[in-house]
């Protein structure tokens, strides 16, 4: 049986589900506030096998108001034709700390085996600490802005149907974050792929990918150009459970490093020949370091299905 990480906490009822051809929150609520978000009542329903493999996956993220990830995201596969319930008053804290309300929680379930993403559950919260969130900013700290000019110019444009829109690299979310724009901004649209499920866009000086699902299209964009994106991967992530020490080499018998704190996720540059260690990027005495953990500890999450390279 597949070792329960994150949701261990579930109650995971297996049975079958008649009639339900998407999954959806059955009175799930969440509470979000300065810590974490808490869980108040209600579960989950699963029926829709976006692996192929009986199993449906979730991804769960957190962001703060400057669209910053403040928990995951994590992603974990249950059987499908299940139910899945927590215990009143479960907190999962964030995982980095927030600087801006409004704080927000979303659970996904991802494309795949046909079936395309779906938002299965979104709430948001705030903590009375915090500033609310300025202008959004691109990665630089310019201010984005709507490109008036192209958009005069244009058939039709697109309108951010959300409360705040990760602008990518590429064509999905295996693509680093390049900005992020408000609910409710225009964007200019350059461009969109294949399948007309992301739309290539701009936003002031910025250029990048957005979902369909979260954006209004108006006017006319049937003759927008395909364009193939070419962005930067995501690099693969190690999810640590609980907080353990790390190793200068791939075996406790070789000398600690430091205790990092799990519940968190470490960039990945290599592993040992059989995928036993893997070699991260973590923080150590206020200094960068790289050093080994066992692989059981916790799970890879590797989006963009990218090599990892065996490390001497």
């Amino acid at each position: 049986m597949r070792k329960l990480t994150l949701f261990s906490v579930f109650v995971l009822l297996i049975g079958l589900v008649g009639g339900v051809y998407a999954a959806v929150s059955d009175d799930l609520n969440w509470e979000v506030g300065c810590d974490g978000f808490t869980n108040v009542g209600g579960g989950l329903i699963l029926d829709r096998d976006n692996t192929g493999d009986g199993l449906e996956t979730f991804i769960i993220t957190g962001l703060d108001g400057t669209g910053k990830v403040i928990f995951g995201p994590l992603s974990e596969d249950f059987f499908t034709g299940s139910s899945l319930y927590l215990n009143d008053g479960i907190t999962f804290e964030w995982t980095a700390t927030p600087t801006a309300n409004p704080l927000y929680v979303t659970v996904i379930s991802p494309a795949g085996n046909g079936l395309p993403e779906q938002v299965v559950y979104s709430t948001s919260g705030r903590c009375s600490g915090l500033p609310d969130a300025e202008e959004v900013t691109d990665l630089t700290g310019a201010e984005i802005a709507n490109p008036e000019v192209i958009i005069a110019g244009q058939p039709g444009y697109l309108i951010v149907n959300t409360f705040r829109l990760n602008m990518r690299s590429g064509d999905g979310a295996e693509y680093t974050v390049v900005g992020q724009v408000n609910g409710g901004t225009r964007l200019a649209v350059l461009g969109v792929n294949a399948e007309r499920t992301w739309w290539y866009v701009q936003a002031n000086n910025i250029r990048g990918w957005v979902r369909n699902d979260f954006v209004i299209v108006r006017g006319n964009l049937t003759n927008t150009p395909i364009v193939v994106a070419d962005g930067v991967i995501l690099p693969p992530r190690f999810f640590l459970y609980i907080g353990t020490d790390i190793y200068s080499r791939a075996t406790t018998s070789s000398s600690v490093v430091c205790h990092i704190p799990g519940n968190r996720e470490y960039v990945i540059v290599g592993r040992n020949a059989n995928a036993t260690w893997y070699g991260i990027e973590a923080e150590c005495d206020g200094e960068t370091v790289v050093a080994w953990i066992d692989a059981e500890l916790g799970a890879v999450r590797n989006p963009g299905n990218q090599a990892i390279p065996i490390l001497p």
